[in-house]
C-alpha cells in the first residue's frame, strides 16, 4: 500500500499568499461587522426620530402661522365691513342733515361734502361718534397751515371747531380797539370758509369762565380729544395750563366717583379716554425749547438782540413746513350750542348823546380784506415786487408798497409765520431777504421776551428807569396832540392820522412816532404802549412791550438810532405823497416844505392858501435840539442817581439781573455810555431841501413879501406862544 505523502509544511511564504489570507479574514470579518451593524442600527433609529419630531414641530409650526394668518385676515375683513357700514351710515346722515340744511346752505353743500368724503375720507376708521374739538384762539384763525386742526382730521375723529370769548379774562392787555373789530370780522370769515368750503361751522361761546366751558362741552359732546395752537401770552398760558390740568383732575375724579355712582347717566361725563393736544403753530419754533440765553457768551454780547436769538434757532434747523389745508373735515352728528357773532358782542359801536352811533370802523373796512384768502393775497402782492426792496432803503418808503401790509393777518393767523417763510425763500432764497427773514425772528424773540419776562409790558425791563424823570404834561395837551396827528410836524401826524383811520402804519413811520414821543416830548413810553395797544388792527402785546421797551431806554436792546421829525421824510417820503395823503392841509405846499411848513415863505403860503396856526397847527416843540439834550440829561441824572448807579457796569453798558438769578450785559446807546452831554445818536441830513434852511429859489425879497413875511412870523409866535 502506497504511503500518501505528507502535506507540505507552510512556510512564511505561503502563510503570506493572497489565497490564505482571504481564507483567514471572514473569521475576524464575521465579529466585525456584528457590531458595526448593531450600531449602524441604532444610529439609523435615532435619525428617523429626530427627523420625525422636527418634522412635527415644523408641521405645528405651520399650523399655528396659518391659524394667526387667518385671523389677521378675518380681523381686517370685519375691519373694512365695519368701516364700510359706519363710512355709508355717516353718508346717510349727512345727506339727511343736507336735507334739513338746504334752505340755508343753498342745497349744494350737500353734494360737495358727499364728493369731499369720497375723495379724502377719514385717516383712521372710528365711529360717528368719535369726536374732536379744535379750540381756535384769537391768534389761528386759519384753516391752512393749521396745526391743531390738521392734527385733528388727521386722527380720523369728528370735528367741532370751537371759539370761546370771555370778557372777564380780557384784562388791562386783553384784544381791545381796533384788534377786537379784526377778531370779530376774522371770526365771520372763518365761519363761512369752513360752511362754503367743508359744510362745517364754527361755534361760538361766550362767558366768564373759559376752563369751566370747556369742560361742559367737552361733556356734552363727549369728545374723545381736545386740540389747540399754544399762546405764550402770560395770562393766556396760565389759563392753558389751569384748563389742562382741571380735565385731569375731573377724569380722576370720575374714575373714583364711578364705583359709587348709582345713576352713571344722571351726570355727563368726560369721554374715559379723553386727551389733549397742544400743538405749535404760531411762531416759526416753539420758544420754550429755543434757550438762547443758555448758549456759549449770550449773557455778554448782544442779550436780547435778534442776533442773540438766531444763534439759538440755527441749532434748532429750519422751521418745520407748513401743513396743507384738509381735503374734507367731518362734521359731528349732534353739534353744541352756539352764539351768532351779533350775540358774541365784539363789534360794540360808541354812540353820541343824541344815539347816533359813531361807526370809527370805516376806515378799516376800507382798507383790509380781513379774511384768510385777503391774507394770502396781501402775501402774494408783497412777493411780486415789495419784497425785491426789502434788503435796500427803499423798503423805508412810506409812499410806497415796498413794505409788507401783512402784519394784522399774521397777528390773527390768517397767516402763519411759517407759511410766510416758506414762500420768501421760495420767491427770492434765503441770502436775498436776509433783513426781511430778521424779522420774522425778531418777532419770535419778542415772544421769548414776554415769555421769561410776564411784567414786560407794564414794568421797566432794567428796573432803574422806572425812576426816570420825564416832562411835566400834567393836562396831557402834548400827548393828546401826538395821539390825534395835531404835533404840527407833519411827517408825525402823518403817521399817527393814519393809524386812526386804517389801524396800521409802516415799520419805519412807527420808529418816528415813537422816537418823537420819547426823545422830542420827553412822555413815558408807557403812554405809546398803551395808544398802540387800542389802536392797531395788529396790536400784539409782545411785540408792542418789546418794542417801547427799547425805544424808551428800559429794554434789552436800546434802540442806538433816533428818527428826526423832519429829516426821516428823505428815506420815507422823499416825494410828501404820503404825507399829503394823510395830512390835506398841507397838500398845496411845494413838496421841499411840506415837511417844514415853518419854513415856506409868506408868499408860497398865501399862493397855497396855507394858514400856520388856523389851518394847521404851529409845532407843539420848535426848539428840537433843546428837547433832546432835556431828554438826554434825564437818562443820565438817572444813571448817575444812587439807585441807577449799581447797574452801570465798567464798560459804560448796563447790568440786567435775570429771574433765574443770572446777570445779563444789556447793550446801552453810546450817548449813555460815554457820559455825553450832547446827543451823539441822531439823524442828520445833507441836502438843503431837508435840513431847514430854505431854499433860495424859492425866497422872494421884494417888500411886499418881507412884509407878509414880518407879519406871518409875529403871528406864528403869538400862536406858539398861546399854545405853549
Amino acid at each position: 500500500m502506497q504511503k500518501t505523502p505528507d502535506p507540505p509544511a507552510r512556510s512564511s511564504e505561503s502563510a503570506n499568499h493572497p489565497r490564505t489570507r482571504r481564507q483567514q479574514r471572514p473569521k475576524t470579518r464575521k465579529t466585525t461587522t456584528r457590531r458595526e451593524k448593531a450600531a449602524t442600527t441604532n444610529k439609523k433609529r435615532k435619525m428617523v426620530m429626530m427627523v420625525m419630531m422636527v418634522t412635527l414641530m415644523m408641521m405645528m409650526m405651520m399650523m399655528i402661522t396659518m391659524m394667526i394668518t387667518i385671523m389677521i385676515m378675518m380681523r381686517m375683513e370685519m375691519k373694512m365691513i365695519m368701516g364700510i357700514f359706519h363710512h355709508r351710515r355717516a353718508r346717510r346722515l349727512d345727506d339727511k342733515d343736507d336735507d334739513d340744511d338746504g334752505d340755508d346752505h343753498g342745497g349744494g353743500d350737500g353734494r360737495r361734502r358727499r364728493r369731499r368724503m369720497r375723495e379724502g375720507g377719514e385717516r383712521k376708521q372710528r365711529s360717528r361718534d368719535d369726536v374732536a374739538v379744535v379750540w381756535f384762539r384769537d391768534g389761528d384763525l386759519r384753516i391752512r397751515d393749521n396745526e391743531a386742526l390738521y392734527a385733528a382730521v388727521e386722527s380720523g375723529r369728528r370735528v367741532i371747531p370751537l371759539f370761546i370769548w370771555s370778557d372777564e379774562e380780557q384784562g388791562k392787555w386783553g384784544v381791545c380797539g381796533a384788534a377786537r373789530f379784526w377778531l370779530s370780522r376774522g371770526l365771520q370769515s372763518l365761519d363761512d370758509d369752513l360752511r362754503q368750503k367743508y359744510g362745517s361751522r364754527l361755534v361760538l361761546v361766550k362767558t366768564n369762565d373759559t376752563t369751566s366751558e370747556i369742560i361742559k362741552i367737552l361733556k356734552a359732546t363727549k369728545a374723545s380729544a381736545l386740540f389747540f395752537n399754544a399762546s405764550y401770552t402770560p395770562d393766556i398760558m396760565r389759563r392753558d395750563d389751569t384748563c389742562v390740568e382741571e380735565i385731569n383732575k375731573e377724569k380722576q375724579a370720575q374714575k373714583r366717583r364711578k364705583k359709587t355712582m348709582q345713576n352713571k347717566k344722571a351726570l355727563p361725563l368726560l369721554h374715559p379716554s379723553l386727551s389733549v393736544h397742544r400743538c405749535v403753530g404760531s411762531v416759526l419754533y416753539d420758544i420754550t425749547h429755543v434757550e438762547p440765553d443758555k448758549l456759549q457768551g449770550a449773557l455778554s454780547h448782544g442779550f436780547g438782540s435778534v442776533g442773540f436769538y438766531l444763534r439759538a434757532c440755527q441749532r434748532l434747523g429750519d422751521p418745520k413746513i407748513p401743513k396743507p389745508p384738509p381735503s374734507a373735515i367731518p362734521p359731528p352728528v349732534n353739534w353744541p350750542k352756539s352764539l351768532t357773532h351779533l350775540q358774541m358782542g365784539l363789534e360794540r359801536l360808541p354812540r353820541r348823546s343824541n344815539g347816533e352811533r359813531v361807526d370809527w370802523t370805516m376806515g378799516i373796512q376800507e382798507a383790509w380784506r380781513i379774511s384768510e384768502d385777503g391774507a394770502h393775497e396781501a402775501l402774494r402782492r408783497f412777493l411780486e415786487d415789495g419784497i425785491h426792496h426789502s434788503e435796500s432803503k427803499a423798503r423805508h418808503r412810506a409812499d410806497r408798497k415796498n413794505t409788507a401790509i401783512i402784519s394784522p393777518y399774521i397777528r390773527f393767523g390768517q397767516l402763519s409765520p411759517s407759511t410766510v417763510y416758506y414762500e420768501a425763500k421760495r420767491a427770492m432764497g434765503a441770502h436775498r431777504c436776509k433783513a426781511f427773514l430778521r424779522r420774522l425772528a425778531w418777532r419770535d424773540l419778542a415772544y421769548w421776551m414776554l415769555w421769561k419776562f410776564p411784567s414786560l409790558p407794564d414794568l421797566s425791563l432794567r428796573p432803574q428807569y422806572e425812576l426816570q424823570r420825564w416832562a411835566d404834561d400834567k393836562d396831557g395837551s402834548k400827548l393828546r396832540a401826538w395821539k390825534t396827528g395835531q404835533t404840527g410836524y407833519p411827517l408825525v401826524d402823518a403817521g399817527m392820522r393814519q393809524l386812526w383811520v386804517m389801524g396800521w402804519m409802516p415799520n419805519y413811520i412807527r420808529h418816528v412816532v415813537a422816537g418823537f414821543l420819547i426823545e422830542y416830548l420827553n412822555l413815558s413810553w408807557k403812554h405809546g404802549l398803551e395808544w398802540f395797544h387800542d389802536t392797531l388792527v395788529d396790536s400784539d402785546l409782545a411785540i408792542n412791550a418789546h418794542m417801547w421797551q427799547n425805544g424808551g431806554h428800559s429794554g434789552v436792546d436800546q434802540w442806538n438810532f433816533v428818527m428826526h421829525p423832519v429829516y426821516a421824510a428823505k428815506n420815507a417820503d422823499p416825494d410828501a405823497e404820503y404825507t399829503r395823503t394823510w395830512v390835506a392841509e398841507v397838500r398845496k405846499l411845494p413838496k421841499e416844505f411840506v415837511h417844514c411848513p415853518w419854513n415856506a415863505p409868506p408868499s408860497v403860503r398865501a399862493q397855497a392858501g396855507f394858514r400856520l396856526g388856523r389851518d394847521y397847527p404851529c409845532r407843539i416843540i420848535a426848539n428840537l435840539k433843546a428837547a433832546r439834550v432835556d431828554s438826554l440829561k434825564a437818562v443820565n441824572e438817572l444813571r448817575a442817581s444812587p439807585w441807577g448807579r449799581p447797574y452801570v457796569l465798567s464798560c459804560g453798558n448796563e447790568a440786567l439781573e435775570l429771574p433765574d438769578g443770572r446777570v445779563a450785559r444789556c447793550i446801552t446807546r453810546v450817548d449813555y455810555r460815554t457820559n455825553s452831554r450832547q446827543p451823539m445818536t441822531k439823524q442828520v441830513i445833507d441836502d438843503e431841501k431837508w435840513n431847514g434852511r430854505t431854499p433860495n429859489h424859492r425866497r422872494d425879497n421884494n417888500p411886499l413879501a418881507v412884509a407878509m413875511r414880518d407879519c406871518v412870523a409875529r403871528s406864528s409866535r403869538a400862536a406858539e406862544l398861546m399854545t405853549s
